[in-house]
Formats: structure tokens, C-alpha cells, sequence
């Protein structure tokens, strides 16, 4: 399994790859995007700190950088909805990164992915990475995809994303229909880092510089169960005060064993606007659960080493996946 990890600023780019990042996927919103943020070409709607690259210069440093390090790069043009009268402008950017020799992009509109299927941008086919965003449930997604929106040859379908509120049984099934009608499609999921209440395909808040997104906001579900509340007061602080344990808001390395079973290509971990030091680190924590994963003969061998080996202190009890979910709740 590859690890793929989010960047925000270019100076980050070196510290991703020699950490051992096999891909990078970053946010571009250049200079002619010049629309509010209600109408954003991404779902980090921010300008005032790094999250997104905003020049074609940087573009083409990023693509040289990639090219000598063997790293591949997805751009993200992951809004769930763009106004009809946008997508021929947005058509138009994602044209000038294929110039540069950026293919792959990250895409949750599927009106997006027909515009560009009837107008091509490129003599090179775009290859989408079909957001989690987008929220597949089932199977039935790959064949609307199939029957709709991949009809002309110049848009390929390299990647289905999964998000982060399935089980490894749903992903296997879907998997399963996938092998059938897209032979070539990769699979990636979420293994680290910014865990939401919500499923990203019916978030419509901002994630802009202003406000908190709504998942940020104080809130209380009733009944909140016990073992989904986080004792923080047993959690570990580095000089700063900050807690240091790897997932701190959300985790998913509990089904790393279940996801090497039913063959998943790609670990996703979430890090636009995250230092990049503290984005190498995870990086690291996530090549540490792979080499164990590898080296144990089962799933409750792999948890239990895992734990000891990056947990010493008890993880922070947020969990990607429906199933992980459960059986914390059911041990506590």
C-alpha cells in the first residue's frame, strides 16, 4: 500500500518525500479564480495560511521536484457542486496543470467530470481520483459512472477514494464491482488525521479563514456514549502543550490489517495546513504500522504490536471506521 499525504506549501514537498510519501495531493487556486468563497475550487477555502499553492510558477517548480523524486501529484478540485457557469473557467485551469504535466485530479462534481469527458482540455486523457466527498455508499455509484460519465475517452477513471465513515466489508463489496468494470481503477483510504462528525458528501459548511467549520462548533449529541468521549486530561503534551499521539483527530490504523486483506492501493493522510514536519511524522507512524502489518499472522497480533509500538500511552479513541467504532465501545 502507498502512503499519499496532503500538502499545503511547497517547502513542504521535500520533507513528505524523503519521509517516504509515494504521493502528494495539494489544493490550486490561481489568480484568476477570483469568485467568493462560497463559490471555491476546493474544500479549504482559505488564503491566509498554507493550504493551497496559488501560482503556475510554483506549479511548475512542484512538477520538477515530483518528476526528480519519482513522486506522484493529484491536484484537488473537490467542491461537491460548481455552478454550470463556472466549469468551462475551471475546464480552463485544469487545462494550463496539464500543460505543466499534472494528470491527476482529485474531483467530487460529477458534472465537472462529464464537462471534461465532452470538452477535453489536454491531448493526454485527465485522470480523476473520485473524491471521498462525492460519499459512495455501494456499487451502484461505479455503474452510473460507467453508464454516464466516462462515454468520450478523455477523462479516465483512476481512483475511487472512499471516505471515512465505511467498513472494510462495504469497501471490499464495492471493490468487488469495480474489478469488474473498471479493471484498471486504484482504491485509496483515509488512515490519519482529521476525523469529522459529518460524511463530507453532506457537508455544505465553509472551511475558509473567517470561521470554524461547523464541525468545530460546540455541540452535544444525546445519548453520547462514554467511549466516544476523549479523556484528554491522560493525554500526552509535548513543551508546547500540544498533544502529540499519532490520530489525534482521527485515526484508522486499526484497519490497516483488514484494508492490506482485501487489497487497497492507497493511504490517504490528511494534511493541507498541517506543518510539514508534523506531516513527516505521521508519514513515519504510518510506514511503521505497514511494517508491522506485514510481520504479523493476524489482525489481533498486528493491533495489539501496533499499539504497543505507537500507542504506549493509549491512543485517542477516534476512529475512522464504522467497525472500529463499534468494538471500542463494546471493549469500554
Amino acid at each position: 500500500m502507498k502512503i499519499t499525504a496532503g500538502m499545503g506549501d511547497l517547502e513542504d514537498f521535500r520533507l513528505l518525500a524523503e519521509a517516504g510519501a509515494e504521493e502528494v495531493f495539494t489544493g490550486f487556486v490561481p489568480p484568476e479564480w477570483d469568485m467568493t468563497r462560497l463559490e471555491a475550487l476546493n474544500r479549504r477555502e482559505v488564503f491566509f495560511y498554507h493550504v493551497n499553492l496559488c501560482s503556475y510558477g510554483d506549479m511548475k517548480i512542484l512538477k520538477r521536484m515530483a518528476d526528480a523524486g519519482g513522486v506522484r501529484v493529484s491536484v484537488t478540485f473537490n467542491s461537491p457542486a460548481y455552478a454550470p457557469e463556472h466549469l468551462e473557467k475551471i475546464a480552463g485551469i485544469i487545462g494550463r496543470l496539464c500543460e505543466i504535466g499534472f494528470y491527476d485530479f482529485i474531483i467530487a462534481d460529477l458534472s465537472l467530470i462529464r464537462y471534461l469527458d465532452e470538452h477535453p482540455v489536454s491531448s493526454c486523457p485527465v485522470r480523476v481520483h473520485l473524491s471521498g466527498e462525492i460519499g459512495e455508499w455501494n456499487s451502484a455509484l461505479l455503474r452510473v459512472l460507467k453508464r454516464n460519465y466516462f462515454r468520450h475517452g478523455n477523462v479516465s477513471f483512476d481512483r475511487l477514494i472512499f471516505h471515512r465513515k465505511m467498513t472494510t466489508e462495504d469497501m471490499r463489496s464495492i471493490m468487488k464491482t469495480g474489478r469488474e468494470l473498471f479493471p484498471e481503477l486504484t482504491y485509496e483510504a483515509f488512515i490519519l488525521n482529521e476525523m469529522c462528525h459529518f460524511t463530507g458528501g453532506f457537508c455544505n459548511s465553509l472551511h475558509c479563514d473567517e470561521m470554524v467549520p461547523i464541525c468545530h462548533l460546540p455541540y452535544r449529541l444525546s445519548p453520547l456514549p462514554d467511549a466516544f468521549r476523549k479523556e484528554t486530561e491522560a493525554d500526552p503534551e509535548d513543551e508546547d502543550g500540544e498533544k502529540v499521539v499519532p490520530g489525534l483527530d482521527g485515526c484508522g490504523l486499526c484497519a490497516l490489517y483488514r484494508m492490506n486483506q482485501i487489497g487497497m492501493d492507497v493511504l490517504k493522510l490528511v494534511g493541507r495546513g498541517r506543518s510539514g514536519e508534523g506531516m513527516a511524522e505521521d508519514i513515519r507512524v504510518v510506514k511503521r504500522a505497514l511494517t508491522l502489518c506485514r510481520e504479523s499472522e493476524d489482525e489481533v497480533q498486528y493491533i495489539r504490536r501496533m499499539k504497543e509500538a505507537l500507542f504506549p500511552d493509549g491512543c485517542a479513541g477516534v476512529c475512522y471506521y464504522a467497525e472500529d467504532r463499534v468494538k471500542k465501545c463494546n471493549a469500554e
